[in-house]
């Protein structure tokens, strides 16, 4: 099987009001896209055009925007039954979650269900969350500090509320022991038995051991105990790795680079494996810069990725047969 890929739009326009947008991210039912500006410390919200497929209005439904919580924001992301859309802030070290509004389906309301802040609660420069697919967690990526990687468990009857404190915690030792620094991005796979990590080294920090690359951690049953090693690694060398994301299948892995592209590896996971299979090249324009978020849709029929200079490349993706 071959990848085809083709640049079918580049959305640049005043409209769209990106500014620096770090990450993308779609609702489950694939009728919103929600981006993360870290220029403006805003949510940028979009709705489908028509009742499916991958293209989307070029003006946003909605905006988020908070100056305390959301400083930097990073990552987002939405809850599997779509009622939610969480964010993290990595300079405010802070964990936002938004009800989407009853009355209008399009919009979120300002006022957060859940709202966690500073390192007390495990967070420490977050740069990326995740839901669980079936809802019953969250986890967080933090770029500093002695904890990797935190697990929040949704409260018990609560509505878009995790706990307070962390339900499990990967400390940075795990990951540095592979000779893997903090993480940068993360994704669950569509069946929620693996968690695929980016690594790369943190510029605030001052421990700056670990290589960039990916890993792979398991889970070993539905009450999601990982196992005590990690399964898999991949060291990308030079390549500073900054997002990742799955296709929808389950079958392909994207990952963006701060120095390079982008690239698609095919993935396994018995026995875990990923094996680069395509690069998508970057034109660096006035920002300078590589890359930053990477999301398959939720149809699997295309891939965005965002870039530093107020743009998101949306590209069209099939899979075809090698000759």
């Amino acid at each position: 099987m071959t990848i085809e890929l083709k640049l079918a739009e580049v959305i640049e326009s005043a409209a769209a009001r990106l500014v620096r947008p770090e990450s993308v991210a779609f609702s489950p039912s694939g009728d919103l896209k929600a981006v993360a500006n870290s220029g403006n410390n805003s949510i940028s919200i979009f709705q489908r055009i028509g009742s499916s497929g991958s293209a989307y209005e070029l003006t946003p439904c909605c905006m988020l925007q908070d100056h305390r919580y959301l400083a930097y924001v990073h990552g987002v992301d939405f809850s599997p039954d779509g009622r939610f859309l969480a964010a993290v802030g990595r300079e405010s070290h802070s964990l936002v979650i938004y009800p989407r509004s009853s009355r209008s389906g399009n919009q979120f309301s300002e006022e957060p269900s859940c709202l966690l802040s500073t390192s007390e609660y495990g967070l420490c420069f977050p740069a990326d969350l995740a839901f669980h697919p079936s809802g019953r967690n969250l986890v967080v990526a933090n770029r500093d500090g002695d904890t990797a990687v935190s697990f929040f468990n949704r409260a018990p009857g609560g509505e878009g509320v995790y706990g307070f404190n962390p339900a499990r915690s990967i400390p940075k030792r795990t990951f540095t022991d592979r000779n893997m620094s903090s993480p940068h991005g993360l994704t669950y796979t569509p069946d929620g038995r693996q968690l695929l990590l980016c690594h790369s080294r943190f510029f605030k920090s001052e421990d700056q051991t670990g290589g960039v690359g990916i890993s792979v951690l398991e889970f070993q049953d539905s009450n999601n105990r990982l196992s005590d090693t990690l399964q898999y690694t991949y060291h990308t060398d030079d390549l500073l790795v900054h997002s990742i994301s799955i296709h929808p299948s389950g079958k392909w892995v994207g990952v963006t680079t701060c120095n390079g592209g982008a690239i698609l590896f095919r993935h396994s996971e018995s026995p875990c494996a990923l094996e680069p299979c395509l690069t998508i090249p970057h034109q660096r324009k006035k920002a300078q810069e590589g890359p930053k978020g990477i999301s398959f849709s939720r149809d699997g029929t295309t891939v965005e990725i965002c870039n530093a200079d107020h743009e998101i490349n949306v590209y069209t993706f099939a899979i075809g047969q090698s000759r």
